[in-house]
């Protein structure tokens, strides 16, 4: 969205309707360079509407023009990244470690 007369370094808090529920774990993300950023922090989601305040020059404004905000913003569901706990890689170790000495023996 694009926002003009405001003051020079207003904060202006900003409600967007997306005109859909949206899952559980959906977050506001900054768009930046036609690609998803980094997530609003401060802002909140109740059924279809995503509501967060945004400051003129601030880190969320695009528009380096005092008076004047623009924040492209979208939602996304992140996902987080598959990891192996602890005690998988200990385990994993040692069992390589011994079919290691195995091998060595054998030879």
């Amino acid at each position: 969205f694009d926002l003009e007369g405001c003051a020079t370094g207003e904060t202006v808090d900003v409600s967007i309707d997306f005109g859909k529920n949206w899952p559980t774990g959906a977050r506001a993300h900054k768009v930046k360079g036609g690609k998803i950023g980094r997530a609003i922090r401060k802002a909140s989601t109740r059924g279809t509407v995503v509501t967060y305040a945004v400051t003129d020059n601030g880190p969320l404004d695009t528009n380096p023009a005092d008076g004047a905000i623009s924040d492209p913003v979208t939602m996304a569901v992140t996902r987080p990244v598959p990891t192996v706990q602890l005690w998988h890689l200990i385990f994993l170790g040692a069992f390589l470690t011994l079919l290691a000495r195995r091998k060595l023996q054998i030879t």
